[in-house]
């Protein structure tokens, strides 16, 4: 009984998780992609598990499809899909990129974000005040 229990309560708050990541993604997408529903593709599986289209994300399965990609490596992602905004789930993978647009990644518990200054110019995207402090100079 108590193992069951337990079993409830982790994928009560695995599936919490899920909402805040997707809640995030739909906040990030709205912001750097002006268009009422994006298309998102996640080839990081351990980030995101559950899959649900959202009123403002659709998520998508090839890159090729995708106006934002959420991944651990820019390194796995066929060379035509580089181009476009990428979000790395590990911050190494960000720093080492020297491409990625950005990360979103969890770090002691708590989410993450930040932004390349370099990616944000060479796109001409304006972020809102709100967003500027994820800002890596």
């Amino acid at each position: 009984m108590v193992i069951i229990l337990i079993v409830l309560f982790i994928n009560s708050l695995a599936s919490d998780l899920n909402k805040i990541k997707v809640e995030i993604i739909s906040q990030i997408s709205s912001v750097i992609i002006k268009k009422d529903r994006v298309k998102v593709f996640v080839s990081d599986r351990k980030f995101l598990k559950l899959k649900k289209d959202t009123e403002k994300i659709k998520f998508v399965d090839t890159c090729h499809d995708a106006d934002i990609i959420i991944c651990k490596d820019i390194k796995n992602l066929p060379k035509e899909c580089r181009n476009k905004i990428i979000l790395c789930t590990r911050y190494r993978s960000y720093k080492r990129s020297g491409s990625a647009f950005g990360a979103i990644f969890w770090q002691k518990g708590r989410p993450n974000l930040i932004f390349s200054a370099k990616s944000i110019k060479e796109r001409g995207i304006r972020l809102p005040n709100s967003f500027r402090k994820y800002i890596d100079e």
